[in-house]
């Protein structure tokens, strides 16, 4: 009876998590057809659509970051810290080369910034890791703790200061496109696609959410709790890295508090998507479906007119909204289960 029971709660889960995507894809085609109609020349112009991937793909890189360790269920906070103290680091490097007057090839460059931030990312989601796991604090008590801990080394390694003075080629790396899609979306949808390989198709993928069901029972499994949850961290970490030097090359300068406001709209997009604050459940699809509409919404508000303090206001309200609907969702599957 046991056994019939969780089948039962899983079809009835994934189930659930298609109807999410089904809706969020409703909605995104909804927005989007409501704001072509009402401005097409400046929503379909290709300005517009290679800036909305841009954007999107920098509040996909936390987003996909915070969902790898909804799924460990835990939280990181530090995501914003993490891409900033690697955006600062980057930065160094391309201040270095624009003192230098550099004006060679800068493809080698960038692949360095690029595994500086990763071997950087993976420093930092470790120490992550180690602290919730050695000494079982709250993750969201070690991810604030730890924010601030690379927020601040940001700000002495800057002085509280601008970094300028990159090579113009930085630059334009950053915002390059191919067509409407820009290198900032193009190295997303390729980073969204590893992790969900990680996710799906490998021994850890499967053990971080056997994890973040029942991590007690994982305890009894045979898995190495202590290493799931440090490696959860660091892939969160070593995403959360890479966006902190795009976000570098986009603007083609580094300071200690870029993208401040991303943290609480990761959170959003995630829960939005599907993903079980509880841990363990939740698909990756819902999140990418999630980051459309919202990105839809968002660029739809601006073209609107609507200030930023009322959007802060519906993004705030949209969270509880789909928190609350979550929450009586799970309680009607609750009930289905036991009744089955």
């Amino acid at each position: 009876m046991p056994d019939n029971n969780l089948a039962s709660t899983k079809r009835l889960s994934l189930k659930n998590l298609d109807k999410n995507n089904l809706m969020l894809c409703t909605v995104s085609i909804v927005i989007f057809l409501v704001v072509a109609i009402a401005n097409p020349r400046v929503f379909l112009g290709k300005v517009n659509l290679t800036s909305m991937g841009a954007q999107l793909a920098e509040f996909g890189f936390f987003s996909v970051a915070m969902m790898v360790s909804f799924l460990s269920g835990g939280i990181d906070i530090s995501i914003v810290g993490i891409a900033n103290l690697t955006g600062v680091t980057v930065g160094f490097l391309f201040v270095a080369l624009g003192t230098a007057g550099y004006t060679g090839p800068i493809a080698p460059f960038l692949l360095l910034a690029f595994l500086i931030a990763l071997a950087l990312g993976a420093i930092m989601g470790y120490i992550n890791g180690f602290l919730i796991s050695k000494f079982h604090i709250s993750p969201m008590l070690v991810t604030l703790g730890t924010l601030n801990l690379f927020m601040g080394i940001a700000v002495i390694l800057t002085e509280a200061k601008t970094l300028t003075g990159f090579p113009i080629a930085v630059a334009d790396f950053g915002n390059a496109a191919i067509g409407i899609f820009s290198v900032p979306l193009i190295l997303f949808v390729i980073t969204a696609l590893v992790v969900g390989l990680i996710l799906n198709r490998t021994k850890f993928g499967k053990e971080l959410r056997f994890y973040g069901t029942n991590n007690k029972a994982t305890a009894y499994s045979g898995i190495n709790s202590r290493a799931v949850v440090i490696k959860s961290y660091m892939l969160s970490a070593m995403v959360s890295s890479v966006a902190g030097a795009l976000m570098v090359m986009r603007v083609n300068s580094a300071r200690a508090n870029f993208g401040s406001s991303y943290m609480f709209t990761s959170i959003l997009c995630v829960i939005l998507g599907g993903i079980s604050p509880m841990g363990g459940k939740g698909k990756l699809s819902g999140v990418i479906w999630s980051l459309v509409a919202l990105q839809l919404l968002s660029s739809g508000l601006n073209m609107l007119g609507v200030s930023n303090v009322l959007k802060d206001f519906i993004w705030g309200g949209l969270l509880l909204a789909v928190m609350t609907m979550n929450f009586f969702a799970e309680q009607r599957t609750a009930k289905r289960a036991k009744g089955c």
